[in-house]
């Protein structure tokens, strides 16, 4: 089900915009919040940048930061597929040798029984 649109009044870097999107008023918060911080550590680290520099700077941080949990995700989602193969083989084999002891004392049953009739 799609979420319904939002807007969300941002001020960064002293000026004010309206952002549609469907992350709720916390998440913009945070990300407005953020956006701000990190325009702050720019601006102590480099004065002499414009605004328009400090925006591309911070916006090829959070790319690069992007692609960093982007690649920790696949990495992350092939261990978890590794593991649920794992898992299954274990599973499969689990039920192989309790079938397998299962028709062990079939047998031995069945050997007993005979045993059995043969006393009667």
């Amino acid at each position: 089900m799609a979420q319904a649109k939002r807007r969300f009044r941002a001020t960064i870097a002293g000026k004010t915009y309206t952002i549609v999107g469907t992350k709720s008023d916390q998440h913009m918060k945070t990300v407005e919040t953020l956006i701000n911080e990190q325009l702050q550590q720019l601006q102590k680290i480099s004065p002499s940048l414009t605004l328009q520099e400090k925006t591309v700077l911070l916006c090829v941080n959070a790319i690069s930061d992007q692609l960093d949990k982007q690649s920790e995700l696949i990495q992350t989602q092939e261990e978890l597929a590794d593991v649920r193969r794992q898992l299954a083989k274990l599973e499969k084999q689990s039920i192989n040798r309790r079938t397998s002891i299962a028709q062990d004392r079939k047998k031995q049953l069945n050997q007993q029984f005979k045993q059995e009739e043969t006393f009667l």
